[in-house]
């Protein structure tokens, strides 16, 4: 994506997002109010603009993956700190990329999401078209989550500018929802009841249009499956050896005849993490985002074709961990 397009998704998140928010804050009671308030938040994310590129910038040259986020975290709990917010919370819910960082107090309680972890093996120059990093780096932000966190940075710092000079009542929270790309650390502070007392949440995702949006998203669960085989000659003995890669290739197998008894909803995915090197052994990483009904009846069919290969199967049978398309808040 150009630096130009770049720039313009940004600022038009940090603006609807503080425009959003501030309105249900300030309550204007006139149209005329209401476009003097859309006018200061235009002029205080113009403020802003050089910091929100250069965090979108910094953390696109991170590009950190998930629960590795070090730097990237630090960089935002910096900025928060130094413009006036609290962090309240470093480390949450035992992801210790995860924080949530407070201004103001009482209510109501408005929360800004952050997203900024990357993905492994899309590592790219900031250019419209593959070309790998200089620098060697291999991780890349593909989904946008440098534009995430910084955009949504902006409008935090926005908010709270505009609060601090009105003098408006209320708590801004900023949550830094770290491993997003995998573990998702806001399905665990959901989980512990970090939203409880939020009256409204901001987030955004980057596109090619401003706006808001009623979508559902699919939900996500994953599982990490294991097959040991055992070791041999390839060349002299292959006949004691017992291959785990050719259970793993029967296995998909199974799990791709699947396809069509799922509902058209579903997505099925998976990647092979080791697929042997001197060893007959491989892993397998499966992310399916269908009904448990189906998670359970693969789990029954990949013992069955452990056992047929002559390999053994081993299984994380907490799945790794699931996502809801929707959690209705009462």
């Amino acid at each position: 994506m150009a630096l130009t397009t770049r720039r313009s998704l940004l600022l038009q998140s940090s603006s609807f997002a503080v425009v959003a928010a501030a309105t249900p804050l300030i309550r204007p009671t006139a149209a005329a109010a209401h476009a003097e308030m859309s006018q200061a938040v235009l002029g205080e994310v113009d403020k802003l603009v050089p910091t929100i590129t250069s965090l979108a910038r910094n953390l696109w040259d991170l590009a950190e993956i998930s629960l590795r986020e070090i730097e990237s975290s630090a960089l935002l709990k910096e900025l928060l700190v130094d413009s006036g917010f609290t962090i309240t919370s470093d480390g949450v819910i035992g992801v210790p990329t995860a924080f949530v960082a407070e201004y103001g107090a009482g209510s109501p309680v408005l929360g800004v999401m952050l997203e900024y972890d990357a993905l492994p093996g899309l590592g790219n120059e900031a250019v419209p078209e593959q070309m790998p990093r200089e620098d060697g780096v291999t991780s890349g932000h593909g989904c946008g989550h440098n534009l995430i966190g910084a955009g949504s940075m902006g409008a935090a710092l926005a908010l709270k500018s505009m609060m601090e000079k009105n003098g408006t009542p209320g708590t801004l929270r900023v949550y830094g929802g770290a491993s997003e790309e995998t573990e998702g650390a806001k399905v665990y502070m959901a989980r512990e009841g970090y939203f409880e007392d939020v009256d409204a949440m901001l987030h955004w995702h980057p596109s090619t249009v401003s706006g808001t949006f009623n979508v559902r998203t699919s939900a996500q669960q994953q599982i990490f499956i294991e097959f040991q085989g055992k070791t041999a000659h390839a060349g002299n003995d292959p006949w004691n050896g017992r291959s785990s890669l050719d259970a793993v290739e029967s296995f998909l197998h199974g799990v791709n005849n699947m396809r069509e008894h799922v509902k058209p909803t579903a997505r099925i995915h998976n990647v092979i993490r080791d697929g042997g090197k001197a060893k007959y052994r491989t892993r397998l990483c499966g992310s399916p985002t269908h009904v448990p009904r189906c998670i359970a009846r693969r789990r029954g069919s990949r013992r069955r074709v452990a056992r047929t290969d002559g390999a053994r199967c081993r299984t994380d049978d907490a799945d790794h961990n699931f996502v809801r398309s929707v959690l209705w808040h009462a």
